[in-house]
Parts: structure tokens; C-alpha cells; sequence
């Protein structure tokens, strides 16, 4: 396992109180405009990867390390909450993967066709041959080049995934977004659908999206979890690093750690957590901003 120190101001974001943000996001969150409006404006972006490079990164590092256990290409991947970044679809497709999955809880993706072809650009620039894109007149036309299926029905939706039909599970800072309560199915279901020597990759962000810190971690169950709080754009399901290494286990993956990110000092005191999350989270799990872990679905029992 690799691991680095947060630099100061981590995942900061705009200089102002948490508490400020919380309220500012819970007031816009009930305001009458549509997502794709606050995405322009950057008030609630489904991902923070916006770069246009991480279109073609982060499919390249998966299917590498993909790549570097099974020492094949993977001809199945399912990656949840792509967010705007739908354009990876290209790039899976241009290295060589046949089917695509593409699983989130709407439709984020990047409709405009030139998205696509952006990425398609950017998969040659890295000496990748993509799927010829230049004549698609919409969206649907280019997964369906590029072998993509796009469900915008969470959960829901992987359940119309055959069992044990995906080579590479992919999510990037996605799980800790999850609800609570569907955690563990989400996990059960994607096992379910993981073939036997499936690798899933997960990059997961502990920190809170108030600032970078665990201010999250000073509510009780009972208000974090209420409707009004979990849609107002902020939400993390506050599942501790170590319980998410065993739901992972509990849901029959073996995980390990491939890398951490720690902060030198935790960012609460420990009397400043809430009584419900403090027996939850130990001095090691509040040391740690993010970690990106490996599953590999464990050998049947006897």
C-alpha cells in the first residue's frame, strides 16, 4: 500500500464557514432549477472530475491495473456515477472493451456529440485506436458504437445486469454518496454481477463535501439521513474506511488497500463527534481523507 499525506486545504473549495455552505446548499437545493443549470453554474457537480484529460486518465489506469492482475483486457466494465463524464465510454471502447456499463441515479452524461469526439481525440493522442464517432448525429448513436448501455436507474438498475457477466467494476469517488441503507445491497448486487475473476476498483472520499473536513460527522443518524439533508447536494453516507473494507468483505469481495490518503491530524476532535458515529469511527479511520481499494470476489465457501 502506498500512502501520501493531504496537503493543506485539501479539498477546501470556496473560503467560506462549512456551516455556510451547508445552509447555502440546502436553500439552493430546494430552489426550481434543473440540474444541468447548477452544473454550469458549479454548485452541484455530479463529479469532480471535470478535466478533460480525466476522460482518457482514469479508464487508462483502470484497465492497466485490470490488465496487470488478469494479465488480459477486461471485455466487460461497469462503472458507477460516471456523473458528466459518460465520454469514458469511448475510451473503455477504445481499449478494447466490448461492453460498456454505465450505472448512475439520472442522467448526467454530456449529451453534446462533440464531448465524444473530444474524448475520441484525446484516446489517439495517447496512441489508442477509438471508435470511428465523426458522422454520430446524437448520443445513442455513439454507445451504440461503443458498445455502452447507460442506466440511469441506480440500483435499480443493476439488476438488469445477468449474473457474473462484468470483468471490471469501476467507481470514483462515488460509494461514499451511496445511502446508507442501499450500501449493502449495492454492494450484494455487484457481487452478484461480478465474474469469478472480476476486479472491482474503488476510489473513495471519506472526507466531508463541506469543506474537506468530517464536519459531517457531528450530526446524529436521525438528522443526516432525513430527506431534506440527504438531497440537498452534500450528502455522504459517513460509512467509516474500516466498516467499508468489511461490508466489502461481508458482501463475499477480498479487499485490500492499494492506496491512502491521511491526513497529519485528524480534522475532529473525537468529543466533537455525535454519539451515534463515534463508536464507529476509530483514530485510524479519522486520520483518513481517501482510499482506493481493491475487491476481488472471494472463492466459494466448501
Amino acid at each position: 500500500m502506498h500512502e501520501d499525506i493531504a496537503p493543506p486545504n485539501y479539498s477546501r473549495g470556496a473560503p467560506i464557514p462549512w456551516w455556510a455552505k451547508m445552509g447555502l446548499k440546502v436553500v439552493l437545493s430546494r430552489l426550481p432549477v434543473s440540474y444541468a443549470t447548477w452544473s454550469r453554474l458549479g454548485a452541484f457537480r455530479h463529479s469532480f472530475l471535470t478535466d478533460a484529460n480525466k476522460v482518457v486518465d482514469a479508464p487508462r489506469a483502470h484497465v492497466g491495473r485490470y490488465r496487470e492482475v488478469r494479465g488480459q483486457t477486461p471485455r466487460c466494465v461497469l462503472e458507477l456515477g460516471p456523473g458528466e463524464l459518460t465520454a469514458r465510454a469511448v475510451t473503455y471502447a477504445a481499449l478494447g472493451a466490448t461492453r460498456i456499463i454505465l450505472v448512475d441515479v439520472g442522467d448526467f452524461g454530456a449529451n453534446d456529440v462533440a464531448a465524444y469526439q473530444r474524448a475520441a481525440q484525446l484516446t489517439e493522442e495517447f496512441g489508442i485506436a477509438p471508435p470511428s464517432l465523426q458522422d454520430a448525429k446524437d448520443r445513442a448513436e455513439i454507445f451504440q458504437r461503443c458498445g455502452t448501455e447507460y442506466l440511469c436507474g441506480g440500483l435499480a438498475d443493476l439488476e438488469k445486469i445477468g449474473s457474473g457477466e462484468v470483468d471490471l467494476i469501476v467507481s470514483d469517488a462515488v460509494l461514499e454518496h451511496v445511502r446508507k441503507s442501499d450500501f449493502h445491497p449495492l454492494l450484494a448486487q455487484l457481487r452478484r454481477v461480478a465474474a469469478p475473476d472480476a476486479v472491482a476498483l474503488h476510489g473513495i472520499d471519506f472526507h466531508d463535501h463541506l469543506g474537506g473536513g468530517l464536519q459531517n460527522l457531528r450530526f446524529s443518524d436521525a438528522t443526516w439521513e432525513a430527506e431534506w439533508m440527504a438531497r440537498s447536494g452534500f450528502y455522504t453516507n459517513r460509512i467509516s474506511p474500516s466498516a467499508t473494507i468489511e461490508l466489502l468483505q461481508k458482501a463475499g469481495f477480498q479487499a485490500s488497500v492499494r492506496y491512502r490518503l491521511a491526513w497529519p491530524r485528524a480534522p475532529l476532535r473525537r468529543d466533537q463527534l455525535n454519539a451515534d458515529i463515534a463508536p464507529n469511527w476509530s483514530d485510524h479511520d479519522l486520520h483518513t481523507a481517501m482510499l482506493q481499494i481493491q475487491a476481488e470476489p472471494a472463492p466459494a465457501g466448501p
